[in-house]
């Protein structure tokens, strides 16, 4: 992808979220849905978060603001649950795909986010900034909901980079995972919470391998 300048990329970014809106909002009118044909806007948000080859230059910088000003929008004010899925998600995930195409053939890779990297950095950022809203009581339920599942699938990702990527990063990211069970206990156990939030809280504990 050709964008180059920060306000190009930001553009991109805020062009797939646009897309993203208007394909959830087609898709719930439609009986069928969309095609589950890869071109979805969210698959692309994904690719863009994914970076590689096929990009002129990184837009992580770009990312962690659009992400960051999502986040404290929807703490106000119920929005797109697809565009919050689409971006928070992803960006969470520490297994990063990589698409690109060169000599005629389509190549598929992947990347591990590592300990000190600056992706790392601005991942724990936002971490930090889900947790604060999930603290905060004033956020409307739906919306911690929303944001439960963005953890809970960041932390099921993190557990699966564990198993694969062998001692390297075993203890760094065991680490990480007893961070969001303690985390997560602590919460609970200053304040009383709905119903609704404890299966996310549960989904944590499974995720949460027992050779750690």
């Amino acid at each position: 992808m050709g964008a180059q300048t920060k306000d190009e990329r930001e553009q991109v970014i805020g062009e797939l979220c646009a897309l993203v809106e208007a394909e959830v909002d087609i898709a719930a009118r439609r009986a069928g849905g969309l095609p589950g044909d890869a071109k979805r806007a969210a698959q692309l948000v994904k690719r863009v978060i994914g970076g590689g080859p096929q990009f002129w230059s990184d837009f992580e910088t770009e990312l962690h603001a659009v992400v960051s000003r999502l986040l404290a929008e929807t703490a106000g004010q119920p929005t797109s649950k697809g565009r919050l899925k689409s971006l928070l998600e992803p960006y969470l995930e520490l297994e990063r795909e990589q698409v690109w195409s060169a000599d005629d053939k389509l190549n598929i890779g992947s990347l591990v986010i590592l300990p000190g990297s600056p992706a790392w950095k601005a991942r724990q950022g936002i971490l930090n900034q889900v947790r604060g809203y999930l603290a905060d009581q004033r956020v409307p339920s739906e919306v911690r909901l929303a944001f439960w599942a963005a953890l809970v699938n960041a932390h099921r990702n993190a557990n699966q980079c564990r198993k694969r990527d062998g001692e390297s990063l075993h203890s760094e990211l065991r680490d990480v995972l007893l961070d969001d069970l303690v985390w997560a206990r602590s919460l609970l156990s200053q304040n009383a919470r709905e119903f609704e939030e404890l299966n996310p809280t549960s989904a944590l504990g499974h995720a949460f391998s027992p050779d750690l």
